[in-house]
């Protein structure tokens, strides 16, 4: 199980055999190693979410897993040392991802989607809408007919087909002054009446707008 600052347990698939396999390879305990963690676990089946802030959390805590994996195989003897070396690896590796550039800080989006000839007007739209904002903020798209949109669709719970939903930051209910936006079905106006959602291009850009300015 690994445990998170916030006291939060998630149970990971095959950690200690990638942890084993990098200690085998001489993997140093630094930044790199922690994202080819996470890598490795992906490739395992575990999903992890695509957001900066999330994966950054996970890098912190796999980076202290795999130090003291390799402290406990340096021998009793080297105790103060390995605890020494834990506490620089960990504060040089909380260092690095404070010394990442502003593009760390930024908005992120999750974004499923079925890719079907109704749906595509709606994609359109909605790239249109985040290349306006380039690189300040960051996107993943979900085919839903996809096994990565599978797992991600399993992760969040979802059971029911729908024709797009949209997460910012893992939220998809965005409040907006007075009102409580959820990104999911048709926009408002376009695709077939039965799907359509209670939001619309606007909202969109008003949730990043709130998400960005949050942020500086």
């Amino acid at each position: 199980m690994l445990k998170f600052p916030d006291g939060t347990q998630i149970r990971v698939n095959g950690l200690n055999e990638v942890l084993a396999g990098l200690y085998s390879e001489g993997r140093q305990a630094n930044q790199e190693t922690a994202e080819e963690i996470i890598n490795r676990l992906e490739a395992g089946k575990n999903f992890i979410p695509s957001s900066y802030s999330t994966r950054k959390e996970y890098a912190y805590v796999l980076l202290k897993e795999y130090t003291q994996y390799v402290n406990e195989r340096a021998g009793a003897g080297t105790g103060k040392i390995g605890s020494v070396w834990l506490f620089f690896c960990v504060v040089a590796f909380v260092v690095l991802c404070l010394g990442v550039d502003a593009h760390a800080a930024r908005p992120h989006l999750d974004v499923l989607y079925m890719n079907h000839p109704p749906m595509q007007p709606t994609v359109r739209e909605i790239r249109d809408v985040l290349a306006k904002y380039g690189e300040k903020v960051s996107v993943s798209w979900y085919d839903a007919d996809t096994k990565e949109a599978q797992t991600f669709t399993a992760a969040k719970g979802l059971r029911e087909h729908i024709p797009i939903a949209i997460w910012i930051d893992d939220a998809q209910k965005i409040k907006l002054g007075p009102r409580t936006v959820t990104f999911v079905g048709f926009p408002k106006g376009s695709g077939p009446g039965p799907f359509q959602g209670d939001w619309t291009m606007q909202d969109l850009k008003a949730a990043l707008d709130q998400a960005i300015s949050g942020r500086r």
